[in-house]
């Protein structure tokens, strides 16, 4: 039978989901993260070839999203 009244300490919550940015990242450290996240459908070659990527997915995703709109002059800078 499962737990019926499941607790989860701080502790498990801070280490959940851990950010993950790449070590040349063009995001600063310490950014802040938007509190929603965005979700896409990919082409199905495109949504394997980055899903196995692994752990690297999100600090990738996230790093050319940046980049993206940088160059498309959507932001003058990440913050």
């Amino acid at each position: 039978m499962p737990n019926p009244n499941p607790v989860q300490s701080n502790e498990l919550k801070r280490k959940r989901f851990q950010r993950v940015i790449a070590d040349n990242s063009c995001i600063p450290p310490g950014t802040p993260l938007a509190s929603k996240a965005i979700g896409v459908k990919l082409p199905t070659g495109v949504d394997q070839a980055i899903r196995s990527l692994g752990k690297e997915k999100a600090a990738w995703l996230r790093e050319v999203i940046c980049m993206a709109a940088l160059n498309d002059d959507l932001v003058d800078e990440i913050s």
